[in-house]
């Protein structure tokens, strides 16, 4: 039985648990997607989501939601064009202009709505990732935030770049390190050692 035991916890040792590069993952305040090759932070306090065809960074103590997925530009459309055409087509909206985000091309807008009972304004983000993929940022900022959280969601908006091949490297998923107590070991020193 030992044999087994000791088998089932090398089988273990070194297993990635949690989100994996394929996927993406999070660490603190910041999205990092290896395979993609992009990384983005939220700001503090908000929890970051990481599900199937999006990213999710919410605060609950403010009620803000962000939410960035990526969609298919198959006309190849500026992020200009992008977003009257295909995002907006024809709703009201204020604040259309052009940006640039780390010197990828990008266009914003704002609309009003009302997200769980609650005004707000939607932000939206149009990024050219690669020439036939659009990063989307939506943002669900209630009316009633300061104008530190309207600057925080900037500074994320900004955050959105591409990773270096050496984070890419680096960055890595978290795994499963099978350790074994010595003699002297206590909970609190095998502690220390995580």
């Amino acid at each position: 039985k030992i044999e087994k035991r000791n088998e089932y916890l090398r089988l273990l040792d070194g297993l990635v648990y949690g989100d994996s590069a394929k996927q993406g993952f999070v660490r603190g305040q910041t999205f990092w997607h290896p395979q993609m090759g992009f990384t983005f932070t939220a700001p503090d306090g908000f929890t970051i989501s990481n599900q199937p065809s999006q990213v999710v960074a919410a605060s609950k103590k403010t009620g803000t939601v962000i939410i960035l997925d990526s969609v298919a530009n198959s006309k190849g459309l500026d992020p200009l064009s992008f977003m009257n055409q295909v995002w907006l087509q024809g709703k009201p909206a204020t604040g259309v202009e052009e940006i640039n985000i780390n010197g990828k091309p990008a266009a914003t807008a704002s609309l009003t709505g009302v997200v769980q009972g609650q005004p707000v304004t939607i932000r939206l983000i149009a990024i050219e990732w690669t020439p036939d993929t659009v990063f989307r940022f939506q943002m669900a900022i209630p009316n009633t935030v300061d104008v530190g959280m309207v600057e925080a969601l900037k500074r994320t908006t900004y955050s959105l770049r591409t990773m270096t091949a050496q984070e890419k490297q680096a960055i890595q998923p978290l795994k499963i390190k099978v350790v074994s107590a010595g003699a002297g070991d206590t909970v609190a020193s095998l502690a220390s050692r995580m």
